[in-house]
């Protein structure tokens, strides 16, 4: 499975960055051969295609429900914020729920504060958990499918890490939300994702924050990219905004490129998703990351230097 990676890789071309204030976007193009057909998370709940909701009445912190009701698959990316029911989550690992299916799906909570119903259903954010909080969630992922078979997180790290951040924001939460921090920094995020405009044939992208690659996406076809372009932008958006991030100076397409090919020495472990296909876990001493593959082809990777 990794050699099969690495040759859809080997045939992205690495564009041209653009860049607004602290944050660069370098589009990744080429075919991925994307054969199968899914929608993402939005435009499924838009057209009530999928439900989400807690896994009993009860509600588990480490989990929900997601019930397909339709003959499309649908696509759901790691640090996806839902919000609603008795609290706020994101999902913790990529995932492509079949058709007419019910997948039980591992998340982190990140509204401390609050444990009873606001709805019975969850929605979408629009939002997608900071580059800075997936990596880390990436690692333990990856630790914890090893040593338990499950797609789990570090929760009080998650809340500690949440925590911090918000007060650097200054957007403090009555809950302990994230979310009230893409609210209060909203005006500065929109102003982020306009800046980036996808070009023909994109597929994915690397983010710098200043002089520093945050994350490569690669997506299984140019349409489903499109899609969730702007709504991935939010989480990078959010730790450009971030006064931690000590500037260090810009970087070009060959870095971008250095981190790609460094993939080839990075070990590739292979576990049942939780949904459809193979949740391959990307581990090294400077990388972390996963692909989430079915039927041979990528459907999303997402990799995160340290």
């Amino acid at each position: 499975m990794k050699e099969r990676v690495l040759s859809i890789l080997d045939n992205l071309v690495v564009g041209d960055g653009q860049t607004f204030l602290n944050m660069s976007v370098f589009p990744l193009t080429g075919a991925v051969d994307g054969a199968l057909h899914y929608v993402p998370l939005d435009e499924a709940l838009e057209h009530g295609l999928v439900d989400i909701t807690e896994v009993t009445e009860g509600g588990v912190v480490s989990d929900l429900l997601v019930e397909n009701h339709s003959g499309t698959m649908v696509l759901i990316i790691d640090g996806e914020e839902v919000t609603g029911a008795k609290q706020n989550r994101v999902i913790n690992t990529s995932i492509l729920v079949g058709e007419d299916a019910r997948v039980r799906v591992p998340v982190s909570c990140v509204e401390q504060g609050r444990w009873h119903y606001r709805t019975r259903k969850f929605s979408t954010s629009g939002n997608v958990y900071y580059s800075s909080g997936r990596a880390q969630s990436s690692r333990e992922v990856s630790h914890f499918y090893e040593t338990a078979g499950e797609a789990r997180s570090n929760q009080e790290r998650v809340w500690r890490d949440i925590e911090e951040k918000s007060a650097r924001l200054e957007t403090p939460s009555a809950t302990g939300a994230i979310a009230e921090s893409y609210e209060r920094r909203k005006g500065e995020l929109e102003e982020y994702q306009a800046a980036f405009n996808a070009v023909s044939g994109q597929v994915g992208f690397a983010v710098p924050v200043e002089g520093r690659i945050c994350g490569i996406e690669v997506f299984g076809t140019e349409g489903v990219f499109r899609k969730v372009y702007h709504k991935l932008l939010s989480g990078y958006a959010l730790d450009a905004v971030d006064p931690k991030w000590a500037v260090q100076g810009s970087l070009g397409r060959e870095e971008v490129k250095r981190v790609l090919s460094s993939l080839k020495e990075a070990d590739f472990e292979e576990y049942p998703s939780p949904g459809l296909g193979i949740d391959l876990r990307i581990r090294s001493e400077d990388i972390t990351g996963h692909a989430l593959v079915a039927e041979g082809s990528i459907v999303h990777m997402a990799v995160f230097p340290l």
